[in-house]
Order: structure tokens, then sequence, then C-alpha cells
């Protein structure tokens, strides 16, 4: 039957919305990197991106991983199953929103 939007597709996937088809989005969402190191653009796939260290509900770090810029698409900000979230650290120069999951989680 087709798609027309990210929420209509699997876990992680994105609408084409040429061929109407959902596929595994192409971008290094929830990609490991060093958040130890200041330019993370080789593993994050842009400058735009963010490389933090994620902590569970428990506070135990879980490892770190790259955070996409969420898309201008009001519909279609993000692939399925991830959330557009506002991140702010001033301190870091922060202040943006970005495609966020439980990257340390695999659903299947």
């Amino acid at each position: 039957k087709g798609c027309q939007h990210n929420y209509q597709c699997g876990f992680s996937e994105e609408c084409d919305a040429a061929s109407g088809l959902c596929a595994p989005t192409p971008d290094p969402h929830c990609a490991t990197c060093d958040a130890s190191q200041e330019d993370n653009t080789a593993a994050c796939g842009s400058a735009e991106a963010l490389c933090v260290t994620m902590q569970d509900k428990d506070e135990v770090e879980q490892g770190d991983f790259c955070l996409l810029p969420c898309a201008d698409d009001p519909i279609d900000q993000c692939p399925q199953a991830y959330g557009c979230t506002h991140i702010e650290a001033p301190d870091a120069g922060i202040d943006g929103w970005f495609c966020v999951r439980e990257c340390w989680i695999e659903p299947f």
C-alpha cells in the first residue's frame, strides 16, 4: 500500500516520497562515536550533529552516540521511533532540536 510519511514505516525507517516505499534511514542516527573528541563529523555525518554520552534512567552511562538534527519537515522530522527533542547546553554552545531515542536498546 506504500507510505506517505515516516510514521507509516518500521523502526528506524523513512518514507521515500518519490517511490512511496519505506527504507532504512541512510543517516547515522544513533551511530557510535567518541564524545571526548572535539570533531565527530566523520562518525556522525555532519558538523551539526552531536556526539553525546547517554545514560539510562538510573544514570548509568550506556555509551556515546550520534544525535542528528531534526528535519525541517513538520511531519517527518525524524525516522520512525525517534522523537524530535530540544537539547540545550549553553556552556557547550548547544541549543537545537535533535532526533533522539534510547540508542543502546536494540528493539529486535
